[in-house]
């Protein structure tokens, strides 16, 4: 099945999987393979050591430390890449030395024309607000390409030995904004290389509290005017699904507090194997926070996250398409 008219093909030629080779990172191998294997992808698995910037005064002991550590280094990366073979995507490992991480992997995905960056998010990071990792929170923040971001704890069984992940369910949301719609064309487009499903769910937003005059305590809106804002983005929803004119996609409304909360609740319910988000993020804000729904996201999915930075997607997608 085509995808609509509108909405222009998608391309993964060259996908980069960012490593520490500690055990948890290499659990985003299999979905990352999930992602090659359908495009016919290039992998290249990325580690960067930051031991060789060290300013470390040579000495023997020091020498031979270095050598055990590039000899594990090898082993671990070879295991890796031979992997990701057994998964049906073939790979390659490169190796840096850099003293910022998220920097160096930048600048080589940038230099290795890379259309999907891989990373892996811990549970260590659960209790703090802002950040999500150093490493996997600057490449998502300075990412030019889509980011696939893996939870440490991914919900749902593991896949089996040698058998890469199968996205076969995809949950977006809409705001109905520009940038929305983008991510929903490039959902679907996806969603026709991977031979998935697309929920398309839109948020209306809680509290439905009004503000009242100063020292007042606010006002609850009627229910009926909450029935109206419901009915009248159920609309919205069925009039956007009828002109994209694809049964890959079904819509659903919620009513959250919070997209983000709202969303991943969605997904968790659904089952679904891949939460597809923009980065709304511009200019400063960007190279703060990358988009505060995307963040929120990355912090709460227990199922792997897809960025995408609005500036690719004005690239890739860049039809007039109606907010």
């Amino acid at each position: 099945m085509q995808p609509p008219p509108s909405v222009p093909p998608i391309r993964v030629d060259h996908v980069v999987v960012a490593t520490d080779l500690s055990p948890t990172s290499l659990q985003a191998l299999p979905y990352a393979a999930g992602f090659a294997r359908p495009f016919g992808a290039r992998v290249t698995l990325l580690h960067v050591d930051e031991l060789e910037s060290w300013p470390t005064r040579p000495s023997r002991e020091l020498n031979d430390y270095l050598e055990r550590v590039a000899e594990t280094r090898r082993k671990r990366l070879e295991d890796a890449r031979q992997t990701l073979a057994r998964y049906g995507a073939r790979a390659q490992v490169e190796v840096l030395s850099s003293a910022s991480p998220g920097e160096a992997i930048l600048e080589w995905a940038t230099d290795a024309n890379a259309d999907l960056l891989v990373v892996m998010r811990r549970s260590a990071s659960e209790d703090r607000t802002l950040f999500i990792g150093s490493t996997s929170e600057r490449v998502m923040r300075g990412a030019s390409v889509p980011v696939l971001v893996v939870h440490e704890h991914v919900q749902g069984a593991a896949p089996p030995p040698d058998h890469a992940v199968d996205y076969r369910k995809i949950v977006t949301s809409t705001d109905f904004s520009r940038d929305s719609r983008r991510g929903l064309d490039a959902a679907l487009a996806l969603a026709d290389r991977l031979d998935a499903q697309v929920e398309l769910v839109h948020v209306l937003q809680k509290p439905t509290l009004v503000p009242a005059m100063p020292g007042e305590p606010p006002l609850f809106l009627p229910h009926d005017t909450t029935d109206e804002f419901r009915a009248y983005y159920e609309a919205e929803l069925g009039k956007l699904s009828e002109q994209l004119g694809t049964d890959r996609l079904v819509h659903t409304l919620r009513v959250g507090g919070n997209i983000g909360v709202t969303l991943t609740e969605a997904a968790s319910e659904g089952d679904a194997d891949l939460i597809v988000i923009p980065s709304h993020g511009k200019g400063a804000l960007r190279t703060a926070l990358f988009g505060s729904t995307a963040r929120r996201v990355v912090k709460l999915a227990r199922v792997p996250v897809l960025v995408l930075p609005g500036a690719w997607l004005a690239r890739h997608f860049p039809h007039d398409t109606p907010a």
